[in-house]
């Protein structure tokens, strides 16, 4: 599936040292290639989801691309290089497990010889990583801590005595 949420799961983890913006941009430039055959109904004419874009070649290309992108971010360009390349080559190695027209060493080797048909084991791992970061988050924001502040200083305006001394 294009432009799938599954590829931050490489992301999340290493966002120290990796801009995750970089990370996302290029996962996108990656997934623009089958997006646009299938936009264009191409792969009902026969045409394979993942092509040259698909490769290491490509990945490398995209990542520059995002880099040459980033270079506003000049503080942040050592990050911004990171996201940027860890999420062009771990695209291709999660897409090269699951997908067997991916030909990741293109066009030195034919075929694809990372293919092991796991598409359910590798989308069920990167759902639990994005779970567990999505979680961490969540708790972050302290919800519940701000919610029952404010439910706090309502009783206190309103309902002077409920709360005691």
């Amino acid at each position: 599936m294009p432009l799938t949420p599954l590829h931050l799961a490489v992301g999340f983890p290493a966002r120290k040292f990796a801009s995750i913006k970089a990370f996302i941009i290029v996962n996108i430039l990656i997934d623009l290639e089958p997006g646009l055959i299938m936009f264009f109904g191409m792969d009902t004419l026969g045409y394979p989801l993942h092509q040259a874009v698909h490769t290491l070649g490509g990945a490398t290309l995209m990542a520059v691309t995002t880099v040459l992108l980033g270079i506003p971010y000049k503080g942040q360009f050592r990050t911004w290089l990171y996201g940027a390349f860890l999420g062009g080559y771990s695209h291709i190695f999660l897409d090269a497990l699951v997908h067997s027209d991916v030909e990741p060493f293109a066009p030195i080797v034919a075929g694809n010889p990372m293919y092991l048909n796991i598409e359910p084991a590798v989308s069920i791992a990167c759902a639990v990583v994005l779970s567990y970061y999505l979680a961490k988050w969540v708790i972050s924001l302290r919800v519940g801590e701000v919610g029952s502040s404010l439910l706090v200083r309502f009783r206190r305006k309103f309902f002077p005595g409920s709360l005691g001394k």
